[in-house]
C-alpha cells in the first residue's frame, strides 16, 4: 500500500510541476507578444512622428541650393544658404513653433518649440511630446520658456532627444570630429523676424547641470564663467576650434542631447552668432 501511494503522489507531484512549467510557458508567451506589440507599436508611433516632420518640413521650409564652394573660402556665400520658413503654415500645426532650426548636409532640419502657456519657466513640456501634442519619442527639439523666443539671450539651449537613426540631435555626436565641425560649421536659426546664422566653435561632453539655472547669463562674469567652464571642462573627446572666437560679449546657442550609457552626462554643440538679419 505504501509503495503504490508514493507512486500516486509523485504521479500528482509531476502533474503539477507539468501544470507550473505549462502556466510558466504560457505567461512568457504572453510577455513576449506584449513586448513585440510594444515595439512594433512604438516604432510604428516614431516612424509617424518622424514622417510628419517631414511632411512639415516640404509644405513649409525651402532649402536654397547648398554652395558647391566651402563657406570658409567664399564667407558671404553662407547667406544664401537660410532657409525661406512660412510660419503662417507652420502655425497652422502649432503656434508653439518659435523658429526653425537647420544644419545643412545634416538630418538637423527640425521647427523649434517653446511652451507659451507654461507656469514653469523651465518646462520640458515638449522633451516628451512632438510638434503635434503626441506623447512619446522622437519627441521635439524645443527651448525652455526662460529662453526669449527671438533668440535675443546671451545663451539660447536647444535640447533634442539623441535618436539611434541619427533624426534630431543624433547626428551632433559627430561634431567631435574635427573635420565633420569644419565642413558643417554653420548653424542656421530663422524666426519669424529674423534669421540668425551661427558658427560652430565646441563639442563638449559635459555633466548634466541645467546650464541656465547655474550660471547667471545676464551679468558679464556669469557668461565669463560659463565660457570658462566648456574650456576646463577637459573631456577625453571635447573638441574647440581655435580659429572661431567666441567671448562673454558675443551671443551662443547650445545645442544639448544626451549621451548614450552616460545619464550624468550631455554633449554640448556649442555655436557663436555670426550674423542676424531681418526676414
Amino acid at each position: 500500500q505504501g509503495t503504490k501511494d508514493m507512486k500516486k503522489e509523485e504521479r500528482q507531484s509531476k502533474k503539477i510541476r507539468e501544470e507550473r512549467w505549462m502556466i510558466i510557458k504560457v505567461a512568457l508567451v504572453v510577455v513576449l507578444i506584449s513586448c513585440l506589440i510594444y515595439m512594433i507599436s512604438h516604432f510604428i508611433r516614431e516612424r509617424m512622428a518622424q514622417k510628419q516632420y517631414e511632411e512639415i518640413q516640404q509644405e513649409s521650409v525651402v532649402i536654397p541650393t547648398e554652395n558647391t564652394e566651402s563657406p570658409m573660402e567664399i564667407d558671404a556665400e553662407i547667406y544664401d544658404t537660410v532657409p525661406e520658413v512660412d510660419f503662417d503654415t507652420l502655425w497652422e500645426t502649432n503656434t508653439d513653433i518659435c523658429a526653425w532650426l537647420y544644419i545643412p548636409d545634416s538630418e538637423v532640419n527640425y521647427p523649434i518649440l517653446r511652451k507659451q502657456d507654461a507656469e514653469n519657466q523651465y518646462d520640458d513640456y515638449y522633451l516628451q511630446h512632438t510638434v503635434s501634442g503626441q506623447s512619446g519619442l522622437p519627441a521635439s527639439i524645443y527651448i525652455q520658456p526662460c529662453n526669449r523666443a527671438d533668440f535675443t539671450d546671451y545663451n539660447v539651449v536647444v535640447y533634442g532627444h539623441h535618436m539611434k537613426n541619427g533624426t534630431m540631435f543624433g547626428s551632433l555626436h559627430q561634431y567631435l570630429d574635427a573635420a565633420y565641425m569644419k565642413e558643417h560649421q554653420y548653424v542656421y536659426v530663422v524666426t519669424p523676424e529674423e534669421e540668425l546664422i551661427y558658427q560652430v566653435f565646441a563639442a563638449v561632453e559635459y555633466d548634466d547641470r541645467h546650464i541656465l539655472q547655474s550660471f547667471s547669463f545676464t551679468e558679464a562674469y556669469g557668461r565669463e564663467a560659463y565660457l570658462d567652464s566648456l574650456r576646463k571642462n577637459d573631456g577625453d573627446n571635447d573638441y574647440f576650434r581655435e580659429d572661431v572666437e567666441a567671448t562673454e560679449n558675443d551671443r551662443l546657442l547650445t545645442l544639448s542631447t544626451c549621451i548614450k550609457n552616460e545619464s550624468e552626462k550631455r554633449l554640448l554643440v556649442e555655436a557663436v552668432l555670426v550674423n542676424e538679419s531681418e526676414r
